[in-house]
């Protein structure tokens, strides 16, 4: 019996209802959709194939339901219809209906019918675009070839108002979310390697001017939530703490509720802010970090970590034998034995090499190293690490404040009501999102 998980329990149910939703849609509009002299576009046979490509995609969600321990009664909320054989010696359920083999030709055939099924659910969007996105095509004219005509798609400002780019690119065209697109977003393999938020980034960002790699981290955040609640609704569950009990509770917030920050900072050409050391005077250059910072910088970071395990285990170690030498009342047999562990983590730590060792990471001069663009003028970067690393305190610590501070992005800072149980009212608490995102429907 596979374990249950019943966090994906309720994220895999949500997506099975979504694709539900998703097949009585697409039915509909394929059934109303005309050629323009007044006939049916689609045949009833046509219509079978699309929703048969949806069916396909449950059977993924199904699947995966039964692999974290749940049933089919449990995803469909109906019970399985059984039929009785008697024979002489026992009574056995078996399912009413069977699953038939599907021969070779049955597969060509579905999946020379695929490219016409992509075609056709292309026309379909084509043929719905909104009032507003023709609107929008009237009053934004983005520069050739940076969307494609048949992707519904609306245009969103930026946080950073553009400030932080060469380009200074203010707005975006982003692509709605589609039926397609949940093949990424149910898909097990791009959470396990934790890039389900990357790729749907890249599909659906039209906008060519700018890498998605080179938005910045605020920026990418505004796009990501525009997408969430065009594509499942503004409401968002989350579980907060209540700070006078301590205690955990549900709630939903409303994601449209949800502001940029107030950002009036006037970035150069090249989209660097300045700032003048409180300490030295020095006048600094600097840029926000972009999501390609904030990968490098995790690399970095983890680069590091092997390297100051040896001291970490010198340090757990030194510990361990004082907690030892204290003990009074472990049996001196079992002391033995602990002695004995620490014995052998002792080794494992000595045999780490020692030349390439570090006491501690250097996150917080790795990050201005990668931020800082220029000191006083001078744009080397051998001469900005070897400044970084002489820096006045004072000046560090100001510099990462007024960065921190008036980095732009969406303001996470929100108000909602607590439970009867808890006294009501309401508290303030910050949102914080993950990889999830998309899966954490209501």
């Amino acid at each position: 019996m596979p374990e249950r998980n019943e966090k994906m329990l309720k994220q895999l149910k949500s997506n099975y209802e979504m694709y539900e939703r998703t097949k009585k849609e697409t039915e509909k509009n394929m059934r109303r959709a005309e050629n323009p002299d007044g006939t049916k576009r689609f045949t009833e046979e046509k219509i079978k194939e699309n929703l048969a490509l949806i069916s396909e995609a449950e059977k993924d969600i199904i699947e995966q339901f039964k692999n974290f321990g749940g049933t089919m009664e449990e995803l469909t909320g109906k019970q399985q219809e059984v039929r009785i054989e008697i024979t002489p010696n026992r009574v056995e359920p078996t399912p009413a209906i069977k699953k038939e083999d599907i021969d070779n030709e049955t597969l060509m055939k579905a999946k020379a019918s695929l490219e016409e099924a992509e075609r056709q659910r292309k026309e379909i969007i084509e043929s719905q675009e909104s009032a507003t996105a023709t609107r929008l095509e009237q009053t934004y004219i983005p520069p050739k070839d940076t969307y494609s005509r048949e992707e519904a798609f609306d245009v969103i400002p930026l946080p950073s108002k553009g400030e932080a780019y060469k380009e200074k690119i203010a707005k975006v065209s982003v692509a709605y979310l589609t039926a397609y697109d949940e093949n990424m977003i149910v898909s097990p393999n791009l959470y396990r390697d934790n890039l389900i938020l990357d790729y749907i980034i890249n599909e659906k960002l039209l906008s060519k001017e700018i890498d998605p790699m080179d938005l910045l981290e605020g920026d990418r955040e505004a796009i990501l939530l525009f997408l969430r609640a065009t594509g499942y609704g503004n409401e968002y569950p989350i579980t907060a703490t209540d700070a006078a009990t301590g205690k955990d509770f549900d709630t939903i917030i409303d994601l449209s509720k949800l502001e940029y920050k107030d950002f009036k900072l006037k970035g150069d050409s090249n989209g660097w802010f300045p700032f003048t050391l409180p300490v030295s005077k020095k006048e600094i250059k600097f840029r926000f970090p972009t999501h390609r910072d904030t990968v490098l910088l995790e690399k970095m970071q983890e680069a590091e970590e092997p390297r100051i395990m040896k001291e970490t285990i010198s340090n757990y170690v030194e510990t361990l034998d004082k907690y030892i030498d204290d003990e009074k009342e472990l049996p001196k047999d079992q002391k033995a034995k602990v002695r004995q562990a620490i014995a052998t983590i002792t080794k494992w730590g000595e045999d780490m090499p020692s030349e390439n060792s570090l006491k501690f990471n250097h996150a917080l001069t790795n990050r201005l190293n990668l931020l800082i663009m220029a000191v006083d003028g001078i744009t080397d970067k051998k001469y900005i690490a070897d400044f970084v690393r002489t820096m006045n305190v004072r000046d560090s610590s100001a510099l990462r404040k007024y960065m921190t501070q008036n980095e732009p992005g969406v303001n996470y800072n929100i108000t909602i009501n607590r439970p009867e149980e808890l006294g009501g009212g309401s508290m303030t608490t910050f949102l914080q999102f993950d990889k999830f995102l998309f899966l954490n429907i209501t």
